[in-house]
C-alpha cells in the first residue's frame, strides 16, 4: 500500500468516529506506520476545533498529529495544488487528484474516505 495524504475532511470525519472513514483509517494503520497530513491540514482542522471550543477533540487531534507524519508546504507546492484544485473544480471533481504519468506520483496520494 502506498502512503496517503489525508485531507482535512477525512481527518475531521475520523475524529468524529464516523464510518466508513474510521474503518478505512484503521485498515490503513494496520499496514502503515502512521498517518500523513500536511501542515495546512493540521491548521484547517485545528482552526475548526478551536472555533468550536472542542477541547477534548483538540487534544485528541494534537495527540494524533504528534504520532503522524506532517508534511511542509512551500509556495511551489501551494501553487501546483491550487491550479490542480481549480482545474478539477471547474470539471466538477474537486476531490480527485490527477497524475500526468502512468507511474505513481512521488508524493503521497491525497485521499478522502
Amino acid at each position: 500500500m502506498r502512503r496517503r495524504l489525508l485531507d482535512s475532511d477525512t481527518l475531521t470525519t475520523f475524529l468524529a468516529g464516523r464510518e466508513p472513514t474510521t474503518r478505512h483509517v484503521r485498515e490503513y494503520l494496520a499496514v502503515m506506520p502512521c498517518l500523513t497530513m500536511s501542515v495546512m491540514n493540521y491548521f484547517e482542522v485545528l482552526r475548526g476545533l478551536y472555533h468550536l471550543g472542542a477541547e477534548r477533540k483538540t487534544a485528541r487531534f494534537q495527540e494524533l498529529a504528534l504520532s503522524s507524519e506532517l508534511l511542509p508546504i512551500d509556495a511551489k507546492v501551494a501553487e501546483i495544488a491550487a491550479r490542480l484544485y481549480a482545474d478539477l473544480r471547474q470539471r466538477g471533481q474537486p476531490r480527485l487528484m490527477p497524475t500526468c504519468s502512468s507511474r505513481p506520483p512521488p508524493w503521497p496520494t491525497i485521499v478522502c474516505w
